[in-house]
């Protein structure tokens, strides 16, 4: 449906559409684990975002592809991005994508190990995704921070966020990503 959207927008000079799919088509490939793909995308959603003046767009862009980097193992560049996109998401007031931005800092204390800071970052994103009424990043963020804390070494939480999400997802009517969750967590106990 992106690439759909994206061949009928192409000859327009509707940018802020075409960011937003380019930002979303991204975002798909990101869930796919197609990492080279998703930055293509995302660097194309900043670029149409700033020839349509969306700062919001640019911001989202840029923390996408921070999680993308962290993924690839790009920390520092992830970071660099991370901090452009917050400043900017907190000037201009966009609540929902400093949830995204926590999320992705979650993501990135989590490859440094460095445990206070994920749950902080996660706990953060978790409360935000909720207010905000998203439960599918919530559960991801859960899912997530499960899986940080099975990494450290923490069972009892790595187990409490894996149910968690099994619980959000199997709500939602994802069963796969249920599935992944809860085998997660019975490999966990």
């Amino acid at each position: 449906s992106y690439l759909m959207a994206l061949e009928r927008l192409k000859y327009t000079e509707e940018f802020q559409q075409i960011a937003r799919a380019y930002n979303n088509l991204g975002d798909t490939y990101r869930q796919k684990k197609n990492w080279d793909e998703a930055l293509k995308c995302f660097a194309k959603s900043e670029d149409y975002g700033g020839k349509g003046g969306w700062l919001n767009m640019i911001a989202w862009a840029r923390f996408n592809s921070a999680m993308v980097l962290v993924e690839k193992g790009s920390l520092p560049e992830a970071e660099s991005l991370l901090q452009k996109s917050e400043a900017s998401l907190a000037q201009i007031g966009d609540r929902t994508g400093m949830a995204g931005a926590k999320h992705a800092w979650g993501k990135l204390y989590a490859a440094h190990g460095k445990a206070v800071l994920i749950d902080r970052a996660y706990t953060e994103a978790i409360e935000m995704y909720k207010a905000l009424k998203t439960p599918f990043s919530g559960a991801e963020c859960h899912y997530e921070l499960g899986m940080a804390y099975k990494k450290l070494g923490n069972r009892a939480k790595a187990l409490d966020n894996l149910r968690i999400a099994a619980v959000m997802y199997t709500d939602l009517k994802l069963d796969k990503w249920a599935k992944v969750a809860k085998a997660a967590g019975i490999k966990e106990q």
